[in-house]
């Protein structure tokens, strides 16, 4: 198993305390313990979720099982946008690297946010970031 460590810190996917106080009004506290899945890959998207305390190993890997991207998601880190806001199952797999509290975001609860609310376009530029990496990525596969 990955370790805080053995993966890169990615603090671009990080929300100002001030969206972080304004989407945990609106999501769901949860948890997951050490070493176990928040989301896989393929699997069909509940949501976003923001990173309250601990972290999250964020990775993909080829066809062949070989990791491709690895990055360490710490607090106030925003997970799945992208298949949040295009409603596709999640690209990534996303995996507590120690015990974490989350915040669970449903998918009508966050678009309704970032159509309402003045804070809504720090969301999309967080997803603008992430839509990059990925693209960046892509092109060196």
């Amino acid at each position: 198993m990955a370790t805080r460590e053995s993966v890169s810190l990615d603090l671009t996917l990080v929300a100002s305390p001030e969206l972080q106080h304004e989407l945990e009004q609106i999501g769901t506290p949860v948890s997951r313990p050490r070493g176990t899945v928040v989301f896989r890959r393929g699997e069909p998207n509940s949501g976003a979720f923001l990173i309250r305390k601990g972290g999250v190993r964020l990775f993909l890997r080829n066809a062949r099982g070989i990791v491709i991207s690895d990055r360490w998601m710490g607090p106030r880190s925003l997970l799945g946008l992208p298949s949040t806001f295009n409603q596709r199952a999640y690209s990534l797999d996303a995996e507590a690297l120690e015990d974490v509290e989350l915040i669970s975001i449903s998918s009508p609860a966050l678009h309704d946010f970032v159509r309402d609310c003045s804070r809504g376009r720090e969301v999309l530029e967080i997803l603008a970031r992430e839509v990059s990496a990925i693209q960046i990525l892509a092109g060196q596969l």
